[in-house]
């Protein structure tokens, strides 16, 4: 199976910026590999939307993970 596991960016909904390691998405992403899966992962407060279609369209995963842990970057 091919999955793509992606880190949103809280830009979409405000200025603030403040980088943070997708890190649970990448622990994911490790289980599926070792699990035998073809997993890409595309972290969304350095890449574009557009990289995400793209992505979408070059790697057509069969799965989508969204990591939720975006929220620091949001201010209260």
């Amino acid at each position: 199976m091919k999955v793509l596991c992606c880190h949103p960016g809280g830009l979409l909904y405000t200025k603030c910026f403040l980088r943070l390691e997708p890190l649970g998405v990448e622990l994911v992403a490790a289980a599926v590999r070792r699990a035998g899966h073809d997993v890409r992962l595309l972290d969304l407060q350095a890449d574009t939307h557009r990289d995400f279609f793209r992505m979408l369209d070059d790697f057509r995963p069969d799965a989508l993970c969204f990591g939720l842990n975006y929220l620091a970057n949001i201010r209260r």
